[in-house]
């Protein structure tokens, strides 16, 4: 890794840092610390079981749907897609700014042969995808639940941010595409990257295909939903599907934000502030957003981490793999593996 990039990961570590040691106090300052592990260890052991293995599920269904993407590129089996699905969990458990799902586009695609850039385009199309489901839920949701008023005025700013960055995008490459700038070679090259990361959506061009991705993203939240109302339920926060879908939305937003590895602090403060907007307990709310956060993060990791050893992926090179492929993309040269 050169000093240039060294330097780039090291910054942006202080960063994700500082930002959730900043949510972490904020946090800290809202609740009972004791009485959040008093909840924590009273919880209901059925609870946190059900919680424990509907949060695998969502992982095998999202993993399932990764592979519905992959197979528009190339036919990837489901156990190595389940596989690099973990790899990216635990990268992005280690890494900060969700750096993960970039190392799985560059170690996934290199050795799955669907390449670096194509799968990249599947990773992004999750991420769009889910989030704008997440924006839309919130929206829609918190119209039905009063309590959650000011978070369907903040996602309606959010929908309309995204709409606007849309249009200004899609303006964007037509000017470059038939405009004086189409002749510059970085012109050139940055919508041929774009060309090649676009080529990850392929498989949604058969409506069926887009059909069962939409299902399989719809059947991926619900499972969650069900995860988080089973582990709020095992300390005593009974929570109605609404309410746990906005809490489940909110949380999955959340990781939008550059904190540090597996979303630490950052997490917590948004789950325990829509938590506390829907009129639940403080404590009993963070004990709850912990949990769940610990069931999401820790199986996957250890199971990721399993995986890199099945695999020969070599973990000292994850964050190497990470800061690299941003520095090829950046340069256009990400792709530099044929797809075959």
């Amino acid at each position: 890794m050169t000093t240039t990039l060294m330097n780039r990961s090291r910054l942006r570590f202080i960063i994700g840092l500082a930002i959730s040691v900043l949510f972490i106090g904020l946090t800290l300052s809202r609740i009972d610390v004791n009485k959040v592990a008093e909840a924590i260890l009273a919880a209901a052991p059925l609870g946190l079981l059900l919680g424990l293995i509907l949060v695998c599920g969502e992982v095998w269904v999202r993993a399932r749907r990764w592979q519905l993407l992959l197979n528009g590129i190339r036919p990837v089996p489901y156990r190595l897609a389940l596989a690099y699905l973990y790899i990216g969990y635990f990268a992005n458990s280690v890494l900060p700014a969700r750096l993960g799902d970039i190392a799985r586009a560059y170690v996934g695609g290199s050795v799955l042969g669907t390449g670096r850039l194509p799968t990249f385009g599947t990773i992004v199309i999750e991420r769009v995808t889910d989030a704008g489901m997440m924006v839309l839920i919130v929206l829609g949701l918190g119209l039905l639940r009063p309590a959650a008023s000011d978070l369907s005025a903040n996602a309606l700013i959010l929908l309309g941010l995204g709409v606007v960055g849309l249009v200004v995008l899609v303006v964007g490459l037509v000017l470059l595409r038939r405009g004086a700038f189409a002749r510059f070679r970085i012109v050139q090259l940055g919508l041929e990257m774009l060309e090649r990361i676009a080529a990850g959506g392929a498989a949604l061009r058969s409506p069926v295909k887009l059909a069962a991705f939409v299902g399989l993203t719809l059947g991926a939240f619900s499972i969650a939903i069900a995860a988080f109302s089973s582990i709020a339920a095992a300390v005593g926060l009974h929570l109605t599907l609404i309410e746990a879908a906005i809490v489940m939305a909110a949380l999955a937003l959340s990781t939008a934000i550059p904190a540090a590895p597996a979303s630490l602090g950052t997490y917590e403060f948004i789950g325990l502030s829509v938590l506390v907007q829907l009129g639940a307990p403080p404590d009993a709310a963070l004990a709850a957003v912990l949990l769940i956060h610990v069931f999401v993060t820790i199986p996957s990791a250890i199971i990721g981490l399993i995986a890199t050893w099945l695999l020969h992926v070599r973990v000292s090179t994850l964050v190497e793999d990470a800061a690299s492929a941003e520095g090829e993309a950046s340069t256009g040269r990400l792709e530099q593996d044929p797809v075959g």
